[in-house]
Protein backbone atom coordinates (compact mmCIF):
# COMPACT_ATOMS: atom_id res chain seq x y z
CA UNK A 1 0.00 0.00 0.00
CA UNK A 2 3.15 2.30 0.29
CA UNK A 3 3.15 2.83 -3.56
CA UNK A 4 -0.09 4.46 -3.17
CA UNK A 5 -0.73 8.33 -3.05
CA UNK A 6 -1.77 9.58 0.50
CA UNK A 7 -4.95 10.56 -0.81
CA UNK A 8 -5.92 7.22 -2.68
CA UNK A 9 -4.99 5.50 0.67
CA UNK A 10 -7.63 8.00 2.62
CA UNK A 11 -10.31 6.94 -0.09
CA UNK A 12 -9.63 2.99 0.00
CA UNK A 13 -9.60 2.82 3.76
CA UNK A 14 -12.83 5.03 3.70
CA UNK A 15 -14.60 2.84 1.10
CA UNK A 16 -13.54 -0.46 3.46
CA UNK A 17 -14.58 1.32 6.32
CA UNK A 18 -18.43 2.10 5.25
CA UNK A 19 -18.13 -1.29 4.01
CA UNK A 20 -17.70 -2.82 7.27
CA UNK A 21 -20.28 -0.99 9.07
CA UNK A 22 -22.45 -1.78 6.24
CA UNK A 23 -21.55 -5.92 6.97
CA UNK A 24 -22.67 -5.03 10.77
CA UNK A 25 -25.78 -2.97 10.21
CA UNK A 26 -27.19 -5.54 7.81
CA UNK A 27 -25.86 -8.95 9.67
CA UNK A 28 -26.58 -12.76 8.58
CA UNK A 29 -30.45 -12.82 8.83
CA UNK A 30 -32.02 -14.03 5.80
CA UNK A 31 -28.15 -14.51 4.03
CA UNK A 32 -29.60 -18.28 2.96
CA UNK A 33 -33.56 -18.34 1.83
CA UNK A 34 -35.61 -20.71 2.68
CA UNK A 35 -36.98 -22.29 -0.97
CA UNK A 36 -34.97 -24.86 -2.62
CA UNK A 37 -35.78 -22.87 -5.88
CA UNK A 38 -34.04 -19.89 -4.31
CA UNK A 39 -31.26 -21.40 -2.70
CA UNK A 40 -30.62 -22.87 -6.58
CA UNK A 41 -30.75 -19.83 -8.28
CA UNK A 42 -28.93 -17.58 -5.13
CA UNK A 43 -25.89 -20.41 -5.77
CA UNK A 44 -25.89 -19.98 -9.79
CA UNK A 45 -25.79 -16.61 -9.89
CA UNK A 46 -22.65 -16.63 -7.46
CA UNK A 47 -21.23 -19.02 -9.38
CA UNK A 48 -21.43 -17.19 -13.09
CA UNK A 49 -20.50 -13.91 -11.36
CA UNK A 50 -17.20 -15.68 -10.07
CA UNK A 51 -16.46 -16.98 -13.30
CA UNK A 52 -17.23 -14.24 -15.14
CA UNK A 53 -15.03 -11.81 -12.85
CA UNK A 54 -11.95 -14.59 -13.26
CA UNK A 55 -12.84 -13.97 -17.33
CA UNK A 56 -12.80 -9.83 -16.76
CA UNK A 57 -11.45 -8.03 -19.63
CA UNK A 58 -8.26 -5.61 -18.84
CA UNK A 59 -9.02 -1.95 -19.13
CA UNK A 60 -5.54 -0.19 -19.65
CA UNK A 61 -4.95 3.04 -21.13
CA UNK A 62 -2.27 5.42 -21.12
CA UNK A 63 -2.83 7.36 -17.86
CA UNK A 64 -2.37 4.41 -15.59
CA UNK A 65 1.08 3.76 -14.81
CA UNK A 66 0.79 1.52 -11.85
CA UNK A 67 -2.29 0.09 -12.09
CA UNK A 68 -4.94 -2.05 -14.32
CA UNK A 69 -8.93 -1.65 -14.08
CA UNK A 70 -10.66 -5.11 -14.67
CA UNK A 71 -13.88 -4.92 -16.12
CA UNK A 72 -16.78 -8.27 -16.46
CA UNK A 73 -20.09 -8.64 -16.68
CA UNK A 74 -20.45 -9.45 -13.26
CA UNK A 75 -22.31 -6.52 -13.47
CA UNK A 76 -25.37 -8.35 -14.59
CA UNK A 77 -25.36 -11.31 -11.76
CA UNK A 78 -25.19 -8.86 -8.73
CA UNK A 79 -28.33 -6.64 -10.29
CA UNK A 80 -30.28 -9.84 -10.18
CA UNK A 81 -29.39 -10.99 -7.20
CA UNK A 82 -30.18 -7.70 -5.37
CA UNK A 83 -33.73 -7.06 -7.06
CA UNK A 84 -34.40 -11.10 -6.11
CA UNK A 85 -33.27 -11.79 -2.99
CA UNK A 86 -32.42 -8.25 -1.12
CA UNK A 87 -29.38 -6.35 0.01
CA UNK A 88 -28.37 -9.25 2.61
CA UNK A 89 -27.97 -12.63 0.44
CA UNK A 90 -26.72 -10.17 -2.68
CA UNK A 91 -23.88 -8.74 -0.49
CA UNK A 92 -22.50 -11.85 0.99
CA UNK A 93 -23.03 -13.67 -2.27
CA UNK A 94 -21.03 -10.44 -4.18
CA UNK A 95 -18.40 -10.25 -1.29
CA UNK A 96 -17.51 -14.39 -1.57
CA UNK A 97 -17.46 -14.19 -5.62
CA UNK A 98 -14.98 -11.30 -5.45
CA UNK A 99 -12.75 -12.72 -2.52
CA UNK A 100 -12.73 -15.99 -4.15
CA UNK A 101 -12.05 -14.39 -7.01
CA UNK A 102 -9.13 -12.09 -6.13
CA UNK A 103 -7.83 -14.91 -3.78
CA UNK A 104 -7.13 -16.91 -6.66
CA UNK A 105 -5.50 -13.88 -8.50
CA UNK A 106 -3.24 -13.99 -5.74
CA UNK A 107 -4.04 -9.53 -5.43
CA UNK A 108 -2.64 -8.13 -2.59
CA UNK A 109 -4.73 -7.82 0.49
CA UNK A 110 -5.37 -3.99 0.52
CA UNK A 111 -7.00 -4.57 -3.13
CA UNK A 112 -8.92 -7.79 -2.33
CA UNK A 113 -10.73 -5.56 0.58
CA UNK A 114 -11.54 -2.41 -2.15
CA UNK A 115 -12.63 -4.55 -4.76
CA UNK A 116 -15.41 -6.46 -1.89
CA UNK A 117 -15.90 -3.41 -0.35
CA UNK A 118 -17.09 -1.64 -3.48
CA UNK A 119 -19.13 -4.95 -3.62
CA UNK A 120 -20.88 -4.14 -0.43
CA UNK A 121 -21.65 -0.29 -1.09
CA UNK A 122 -23.02 -0.50 -4.63
CA UNK A 123 -25.63 -2.86 -3.44
CA UNK A 124 -26.65 -1.16 -0.43
CA UNK A 125 -26.55 2.41 -2.22
CA UNK A 126 -28.87 0.24 -4.83
CA UNK A 127 -31.16 -0.98 -2.77
CA UNK A 128 -31.76 1.84 -0.96
CA UNK A 129 -33.20 3.76 -4.14
CA UNK A 130 -34.75 0.68 -5.19
CA UNK A 131 -36.65 0.49 -2.54
CA UNK A 132 -37.92 4.34 -2.38
CA UNK A 133 -39.30 3.62 -5.59
CA UNK A 134 -40.81 0.14 -5.90
CA UNK A 135 -44.48 -0.50 -4.50
CA UNK A 136 -43.37 -3.24 -2.61
CA UNK A 137 -44.70 -6.41 -4.84
CA UNK A 138 -41.29 -7.57 -5.71
CA UNK A 139 -42.62 -8.18 -8.73
CA UNK A 140 -40.24 -6.98 -11.61
CA UNK A 141 -42.54 -4.33 -14.17
CA UNK A 142 -45.64 -5.32 -12.83
CA UNK A 143 -46.47 -1.84 -12.69
CA UNK A 144 -44.97 1.84 -13.47
CA UNK A 145 -43.44 1.95 -9.96
CA UNK A 146 -41.51 -1.37 -10.59
CA UNK A 147 -40.45 -0.41 -14.03
CA UNK A 148 -39.22 3.05 -12.61
CA UNK A 149 -37.52 1.46 -9.77
CA UNK A 150 -35.33 -0.84 -12.08
CA UNK A 151 -34.09 1.61 -14.07
CA UNK A 152 -33.50 4.00 -10.97
CA UNK A 153 -31.37 0.92 -9.33
CA UNK A 154 -29.47 0.41 -12.79
CA UNK A 155 -28.76 4.18 -13.06
CA UNK A 156 -27.16 4.17 -9.23
CA UNK A 157 -25.57 0.86 -9.60
CA UNK A 158 -23.70 1.86 -12.64
CA UNK A 159 -23.20 5.60 -11.04
CA UNK A 160 -21.81 4.21 -7.84
CA UNK A 161 -19.40 2.07 -9.18
CA UNK A 162 -17.94 4.30 -11.77
CA UNK A 163 -17.85 6.59 -9.08
CA UNK A 164 -15.61 4.48 -7.05
CA UNK A 165 -13.51 3.07 -9.62
CA UNK A 166 -12.72 6.69 -10.76
CA UNK A 167 -12.04 7.68 -8.13
CA UNK A 168 -9.83 5.41 -6.87
CA UNK A 169 -7.82 5.42 -9.94
CA UNK A 170 -8.28 8.96 -10.39
CA UNK A 171 -6.45 9.27 -6.80
CA UNK A 172 -4.00 6.70 -7.42
CA UNK A 173 -3.08 8.16 -10.76
CA UNK A 174 -3.32 11.82 -9.82
CA UNK A 175 -5.80 13.00 -12.71
CA UNK A 176 -9.27 14.18 -12.20
CA UNK A 177 -11.93 11.69 -11.99
CA UNK A 178 -13.88 12.98 -14.68
CA UNK A 179 -11.07 12.68 -17.24
CA UNK A 180 -10.50 8.85 -16.24
CA UNK A 181 -14.20 8.49 -16.44
CA UNK A 182 -14.32 9.98 -19.98
CA UNK A 183 -11.79 7.85 -21.09
CA UNK A 184 -13.34 4.42 -19.92
CA UNK A 185 -16.53 4.99 -21.23
CA UNK A 186 -15.23 5.95 -24.46
CA UNK A 187 -14.13 2.02 -24.34
CA UNK A 188 -17.39 0.58 -23.09
CA UNK A 189 -20.17 2.71 -22.21
CA UNK A 190 -22.45 0.63 -24.59
CA UNK A 191 -21.66 -2.97 -23.39
CA UNK A 192 -21.78 -1.86 -19.67
CA UNK A 193 -25.42 -0.12 -19.94
CA UNK A 194 -26.31 -3.24 -21.70
CA UNK A 195 -26.08 -5.30 -18.80
CA UNK A 196 -28.97 -4.54 -16.63
CA UNK A 197 -31.70 -5.60 -19.25
CA UNK A 198 -29.86 -8.80 -18.98
CA UNK A 199 -29.94 -8.59 -14.81
CA UNK A 200 -33.46 -7.75 -15.35
CA UNK A 201 -34.42 -10.41 -17.81
CA UNK A 202 -33.33 -13.04 -15.00
CA UNK A 203 -35.47 -11.23 -12.29
CA UNK A 204 -38.39 -11.54 -15.32
CA UNK A 205 -37.57 -15.29 -15.77
CA UNK A 206 -37.11 -16.33 -12.25
CA UNK A 207 -40.54 -14.93 -11.78
CA UNK A 208 -42.07 -17.10 -14.05
CA UNK A 209 -40.15 -20.61 -14.05
CA UNK A 210 -36.76 -20.88 -12.01
CA UNK A 211 -35.80 -23.65 -14.25
CA UNK A 212 -35.73 -21.32 -17.38
CA UNK A 213 -32.55 -19.68 -15.72
CA UNK A 214 -29.98 -22.38 -17.51
CA UNK A 215 -31.37 -21.72 -20.75
CA UNK A 216 -29.77 -17.48 -19.89
CA UNK A 217 -26.41 -19.10 -19.75
CA UNK A 218 -25.52 -18.67 -23.56
CA UNK A 219 -26.43 -14.77 -23.94
CA UNK A 220 -24.47 -14.35 -20.60
CA UNK A 221 -21.68 -16.14 -22.27
CA UNK A 222 -22.50 -14.50 -25.59
CA UNK A 223 -22.20 -11.15 -23.48
CA UNK A 224 -18.96 -12.20 -21.97
CA UNK A 225 -17.37 -13.15 -25.34
CA UNK A 226 -18.77 -10.19 -27.05
CA UNK A 227 -17.06 -7.97 -24.72
CA UNK A 228 -13.30 -10.05 -25.06
CA UNK A 229 -13.88 -9.84 -28.72
CA UNK A 230 -14.41 -5.95 -28.52
CA UNK A 231 -11.53 -5.30 -26.61
CA UNK A 232 -9.21 -7.58 -28.48
CA UNK A 233 -10.54 -6.49 -31.96
CA UNK A 234 -9.78 -3.08 -30.52
CA UNK A 235 -6.80 -3.48 -29.34
CA UNK A 236 -5.26 -5.95 -32.11
CA UNK A 237 -6.46 -3.17 -34.61
CA UNK A 238 -4.57 -0.06 -33.01
CA UNK A 239 -0.87 -2.45 -32.41
CA UNK A 240 -1.33 -3.68 -36.12
CA UNK A 241 -1.53 -0.20 -37.38
CA UNK A 242 1.54 0.95 -34.88
CA UNK A 243 3.67 -1.72 -35.97
CA UNK A 244 2.73 -1.28 -39.72
CA UNK A 245 3.74 2.37 -39.13
CA UNK A 246 6.80 1.49 -37.35
CA UNK A 247 7.76 -0.75 -40.25
CA UNK A 248 7.63 2.09 -42.64
CA UNK A 249 10.00 3.81 -40.17
CA UNK A 250 12.59 0.95 -40.43
CA UNK A 251 12.49 1.11 -44.46
CA UNK A 252 14.66 4.03 -43.86
CA UNK A 253 17.68 3.70 -41.09
CA UNK A 254 17.54 7.73 -40.51
CA UNK A 255 13.93 7.47 -39.39
CA UNK A 256 14.38 4.48 -37.08
CA UNK A 257 11.55 4.86 -34.08
CA UNK A 258 11.23 8.16 -35.45
CA UNK A 259 7.18 7.89 -34.50
CA UNK A 260 8.38 6.41 -31.36
CA UNK A 261 9.73 9.63 -30.25
CA UNK A 262 7.38 12.11 -32.07
CA UNK A 263 4.59 10.08 -29.48
CA UNK A 264 6.36 10.67 -26.39
CA UNK A 265 7.11 14.32 -27.24
CA UNK A 266 3.79 14.64 -28.19
CA UNK A 267 2.65 13.19 -24.86
CA UNK A 268 4.38 15.27 -22.72
CA UNK A 269 3.62 18.29 -24.80
CA UNK A 270 -0.17 17.61 -24.35
CA UNK A 271 0.16 16.81 -20.40
CA UNK A 272 1.94 19.76 -19.91
CA UNK A 273 -0.34 21.97 -21.70
CA UNK A 274 -3.15 20.01 -18.79
CA UNK A 275 -5.33 18.67 -22.05
CA UNK A 276 -7.66 16.58 -21.14
CA UNK A 277 -6.51 12.69 -20.42
CA UNK A 278 -8.73 11.28 -23.42
CA UNK A 279 -7.36 13.86 -25.48
CA UNK A 280 -3.46 12.86 -24.43
CA UNK A 281 -4.39 9.03 -25.23
CA UNK A 282 -5.40 10.30 -28.68
CA UNK A 283 -2.80 12.53 -29.61
CA UNK A 284 -0.42 10.14 -28.61
CA UNK A 285 -2.07 7.21 -30.61
CA UNK A 286 -1.76 9.51 -33.42
CA UNK A 287 1.49 10.27 -33.28
CA UNK A 288 2.51 6.82 -33.58
CA UNK A 289 0.49 6.41 -36.88
CA UNK A 290 1.08 9.91 -37.86
CA UNK A 291 3.26 9.16 -40.67
CA UNK A 292 2.21 5.69 -41.60
CA UNK A 293 0.95 7.65 -45.37
CA UNK A 294 4.60 7.23 -46.37
CA UNK A 295 3.85 3.47 -46.90
CA UNK A 296 2.04 4.53 -50.35
CA UNK A 297 5.12 6.54 -51.25
CA UNK A 298 7.86 4.76 -53.66
CA UNK A 299 11.23 4.17 -52.31
CA UNK A 300 12.67 6.03 -54.45
CA UNK A 301 11.29 9.43 -52.92
CA UNK A 302 11.48 8.21 -49.61
CA UNK A 303 15.14 7.31 -49.33
CA UNK A 304 16.47 9.35 -51.64
CA UNK A 305 19.46 10.78 -50.71
CA UNK A 306 19.10 14.15 -51.13
CA UNK A 307 16.40 16.89 -51.35
CA UNK A 308 13.49 16.58 -53.62
CA UNK A 309 12.24 17.92 -56.77
CA UNK A 310 9.41 19.72 -57.21
CA UNK A 311 7.52 16.68 -58.38
CA UNK A 312 9.00 14.52 -55.40
CA UNK A 313 7.47 16.59 -52.81
CA UNK A 314 4.42 16.89 -54.36
CA UNK A 315 4.14 13.42 -53.94
CA UNK A 316 5.51 13.21 -50.65
CA UNK A 317 2.81 15.57 -49.51
CA UNK A 318 0.26 13.24 -50.20
CA UNK A 319 1.10 10.79 -47.43
CA UNK A 320 -0.91 12.54 -44.52
CA UNK A 321 -4.00 11.97 -46.66
CA UNK A 322 -3.12 8.31 -47.79
CA UNK A 323 -2.29 7.98 -43.88
CA UNK A 324 -5.50 9.69 -42.86
CA UNK A 325 -7.16 7.36 -45.15
CA UNK A 326 -5.79 4.45 -43.91
CA UNK A 327 -6.60 4.63 -40.64
CA UNK A 328 -9.58 6.11 -41.02
CA UNK A 329 -11.32 2.39 -41.91
CA UNK A 330 -10.73 1.82 -37.93
CA UNK A 331 -13.59 2.82 -35.59
CA UNK A 332 -10.45 3.11 -33.08
CA UNK A 333 -8.81 5.85 -34.61
CA UNK A 334 -12.33 7.66 -35.56
CA UNK A 335 -11.10 10.38 -33.76
CA UNK A 336 -7.70 10.29 -34.41
CA UNK A 337 -8.04 10.52 -38.40
CA UNK A 338 -7.73 14.15 -38.55
CA UNK A 339 -4.93 14.51 -36.87
CA UNK A 340 -3.23 12.10 -39.05
CA UNK A 341 -4.75 14.09 -42.09
CA UNK A 342 -3.19 17.82 -41.05
CA UNK A 343 -0.29 17.01 -38.90
CA UNK A 344 1.85 18.85 -41.98
CA UNK A 345 -0.42 22.19 -42.10
CA UNK A 346 0.74 25.56 -40.79
CA UNK A 347 -0.31 27.90 -38.50
CA UNK A 348 0.06 30.51 -40.99
CA UNK A 349 -1.68 28.43 -43.83
CA UNK A 350 1.15 27.35 -45.62
CA UNK A 351 1.12 24.11 -45.25
CA UNK A 352 -0.56 20.83 -46.52
CA UNK A 353 -2.80 19.10 -47.87
CA UNK A 354 -5.72 21.99 -46.82
CA UNK A 355 -4.11 24.75 -46.73
CA UNK A 356 -5.80 25.07 -43.02
CA UNK A 357 -5.27 28.07 -40.67
CA UNK A 358 -4.38 28.66 -36.84
CA UNK A 359 -7.04 27.12 -34.97
CA UNK A 360 -8.80 25.44 -37.93
CA UNK A 361 -5.77 23.05 -37.87
CA UNK A 362 -6.73 19.99 -34.88
CA UNK A 363 -5.10 21.05 -31.47
CA UNK A 364 -3.53 17.27 -31.89
CA UNK A 365 -1.64 17.90 -34.85
CA UNK A 366 -0.37 21.05 -34.11
CA UNK A 367 1.45 19.36 -30.84
CA UNK A 368 2.23 16.66 -33.51
CA UNK A 369 3.75 19.38 -36.02
CA UNK A 370 5.75 20.47 -33.37
CA UNK A 371 7.41 16.93 -31.98
CA UNK A 372 7.84 16.27 -35.90
CA UNK A 373 9.47 19.08 -36.69
CA UNK A 374 12.27 18.65 -33.41
CA UNK A 375 12.64 14.83 -34.24
CA UNK A 376 13.20 15.48 -37.34
CA UNK A 377 16.05 18.49 -37.02
CA UNK A 378 17.40 16.52 -34.21
CA UNK A 379 17.79 13.31 -36.03
CA UNK A 380 20.13 12.83 -39.06
CA UNK A 381 19.27 12.33 -42.33
CA UNK A 382 20.88 10.96 -45.50
CA UNK A 383 21.85 14.61 -47.14
CA UNK A 384 22.73 16.33 -43.91
CA UNK A 385 23.71 16.07 -39.46
CA UNK A 386 21.59 15.68 -36.84
CA UNK A 387 21.01 19.71 -35.84
CA UNK A 388 22.59 20.47 -32.17
CA UNK A 389 19.82 20.62 -29.64
CA UNK A 390 20.34 24.75 -29.65
CA UNK A 391 19.86 24.89 -33.60
CA UNK A 392 16.87 23.06 -32.82
CA UNK A 393 15.42 24.95 -29.97
CA UNK A 394 16.46 28.15 -32.07
CA UNK A 395 13.71 26.77 -35.31
CA UNK A 396 11.04 26.37 -32.88
CA UNK A 397 11.45 29.73 -31.74
CA UNK A 398 11.15 31.32 -35.09
CA UNK A 399 8.58 29.35 -36.64
CA UNK A 400 6.13 30.60 -33.55
CA UNK A 401 3.54 32.30 -35.01
CA UNK A 402 4.10 31.31 -38.29
CA UNK A 403 4.76 27.45 -38.98
CA UNK A 404 4.04 26.43 -35.35
CA UNK A 405 1.28 27.40 -32.52
CA UNK A 406 3.08 29.43 -30.11
CA UNK A 407 1.32 28.29 -27.18
CA UNK A 408 2.32 24.47 -28.22
CA UNK A 409 6.32 25.44 -29.16
CA UNK A 410 5.89 27.15 -25.31
CA UNK A 411 4.62 24.07 -23.81
CA UNK A 412 7.72 21.92 -25.29
CA UNK A 413 9.94 24.46 -24.63
CA UNK A 414 8.88 24.22 -21.36
CA UNK A 415 8.98 20.72 -21.02
CA UNK A 416 12.29 20.31 -22.94
CA UNK A 417 13.97 22.50 -20.27
CA UNK A 418 12.56 20.69 -17.18
CA UNK A 419 14.12 17.57 -18.40
CA UNK A 420 17.74 19.57 -18.85
CA UNK A 421 16.90 20.19 -15.04
CA UNK A 422 16.11 16.89 -14.09
CA UNK A 423 19.31 15.48 -15.82
CA UNK A 424 21.67 18.17 -14.08
CA UNK A 425 20.26 17.38 -10.76
CA UNK A 426 20.34 13.68 -11.78
CA UNK A 427 17.28 13.00 -10.17
CA UNK A 428 15.86 9.18 -9.48
CA UNK A 429 11.91 9.86 -10.41
CA UNK A 430 10.34 9.46 -13.69
CA UNK A 431 12.37 11.22 -16.35
CA UNK A 432 10.07 14.02 -18.15
CA UNK A 433 10.66 12.22 -21.62
CA UNK A 434 10.36 9.13 -21.51
CA UNK A 435 8.19 5.79 -22.95
CA UNK A 436 7.03 3.52 -20.09
CA UNK A 437 5.14 0.06 -20.53
CA UNK A 438 2.56 -0.54 -18.01
CA UNK A 439 2.82 -3.11 -15.53
CA UNK A 440 0.39 -5.88 -15.35
CA UNK A 441 -1.08 -5.04 -11.59
CA UNK A 442 -4.90 -4.43 -11.21
CA UNK A 443 -5.85 -1.65 -8.70
CA UNK A 444 -10.04 -2.06 -9.12
CA UNK A 445 -12.98 -3.90 -11.11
Amino acid sequence: MSNLRPSARLFLWLVILTAGALLVLRGFEGIWPSETQAQFTLLSLAIIGTVADRLGINLQTGFLHHNKVTVTITTFTTFALVMLFGPVSAVWAGVASSLLTDILARRVWYKTLFNASCVVVMINVTWVVYTLINDGSGVPLSSLANGLALLAASLTYLLTNTAVVCTIVALAEGVPPWQVWRTMARSLSVQMVALFPLGTLVVVVYHQTVWGLPLLVVPIYLAQYSFQAYRRLMTQSQRTMEMLAAAVDQRDPYTYRHSARVAEFSETMALRMNLDMADVESIKGAALVHDLGKVGIESSILLKPGPLDARERERMQEHPAIGANIVGQLAVYEHMREMVACHQERWDGKGYPGGLKGEDVPQGARIIAVADAYEAMTSDRPYRKALPHEVAIAELRRGRGTQFDPEVVEAFLAVLAEAEESALKDEPERPVLKLEAVPNRRAVS
